[in-house]
């Protein structure tokens, strides 16, 4: 992890990096647009939160107005994208006794061990 006073720097806004570390000298670029989640979801009409607040202002219990959710029906694009491997396989890969390639060929050679340092342990 970085040195604790440089991410304070970062987060106060006093240090700016480039890729390979330099500083960089050059103003930050300020982002003119609109980003796609502020496009695709709009947020709601402001009167329909001053409507919401007052009745919760009205009931005076001090608890929002909860409303029973909707109950979600059909598949989702995860459960029908993604279908699991077969019980068996994931047994055989447990107990060692499976391996496969990136083709789903088998393994003949003994695995490898991992020496190094990875970078995100850096």
């Amino acid at each position: 992890p970085p040195p604790l006073d440089a991410l304070r720097r970062v987060l106060a806004g006093t240090d700016r990096r480039g890729a390979e570390g330099e500083a960089c000298t050059q103003p930050p670029v300020k982002f003119e647009g609109e980003s796609s989640s502020h496009h695709d979801f709009q947020a709601p009409p402001l009167e329909a939160l001053r409507r919401v607040l007052t009745a919760h202002d009205q009931r005076g219990d001090g608890k929002a107005d909860v409303r029973p959710s909707a109950r979600f029906e059909g598949e989702s694009s995860m459960k029908a994208d993604y279908q699991p491997p077969p019980l068996d396989a994931l047994r055989r890969v447990l107990a060692g006794t499976d391996r496969r390639g990136a083709e789903g060929e088998a393994c003949t050679q003994p695995p490898v061990k991992f020496e190094g340092e990875s970078s995100s342990h850096h």
